[in-house]
């Protein structure tokens, strides 16, 4: 169990939303990063590669392979610009595993 601190914050974050329709085929889908740049990072690959397919892990693996490609984050005391990329594309890769394993329940 991790206990929070006062001044915790995120060194990187996703947010996901996937709807299936009743074939199991998405028919919607959002990710949207922060923490990674200026603003949040809307990635528009996603729904280039999951609208109309099964979400399964190899088409979830692409939309993440995009991620780095996208972001600008900055270095810090907290956490290097690399480390950053890299943690969003891993995030983005388990938010939208998640975000599809709810869909089907």
């Amino acid at each position: 169990m991790r206990i929070r601190r006062h001044g915790d914050f995120a060194v990187a974050g996703v947010t996901a939303l996937l709807t299936l329709d009743a074939n199991g085929l998405c028919s919607q889908v959002a990710v949207t990063l922060f923490g990674v740049g200026g603003v949040p990072v809307w990635i528009d690959a996603a729904s280039d590669l999951l609208v109309g397919h099964v979400p399964d892990d190899d088409r979830i693996a692409a939309v993440a392979q995009t991620v780095p490609g996208q972001v600008e984050p900055e270095s810090d005391i907290h956490a290097s610009a690399d480390f950053r990329c890299h943690l969003s594309a891993v995030l983005t890769r388990r938010a939208l595993r998640q975000a599809a394993e709810r869909a089907i329940s």
